[in-house]
């Protein structure tokens, strides 16, 4: 995730009536560093990797386990359901990184009840 990465995690986003939103947050790798093969799985390189989390906020954030799509050479999206406990402000943030860089995009919601 050098200078070619490209990433993207939607804009503001307001919630009134409940308390949970869906994010998705979209990733491209320039493929340096090149991933390697995981052996656990199957031998098929694994690079990108994203995932959110609470930065800012008032209250306590759940976030459902990521529904992660994409494949090396592809972008990768990490898609979320997020829960609220407290009405206010929040900043929620998506991390993309390759074993060598990261990059993060920031998308506030805003829970109102």
């Amino acid at each position: 995730m050098s200078s070619a990465t490209r990433h993207s995690a939607g804009s503001n986003l307001a919630n009134s009536s409940a308390n949970s939103v869906r994010v998705t947050a979209t990733a491209t790798d320039d493929g340096i560093p090149r991933p390697r093969a995981t052996a656990r799985a199957a031998p098929r390189p694994q690079g990108l990797r994203v995932r959110w989390i609470h930065y800012r906020g008032p209250g306590t954030v759940t976030f459902d386990t990521p529904t992660v799509v994409g494949e090396y050479g592809k972008p990768v999206e990490a898609a979320t359901d997020v829960r609220f406990d407290t009405p206010g402000t929040y900043v929620l943030r998506a991390i993309a990184f390759d074993r060598l860089f990261e990059a993060w995009h920031d998308v506030p919601v805003t829970v109102t009840r």
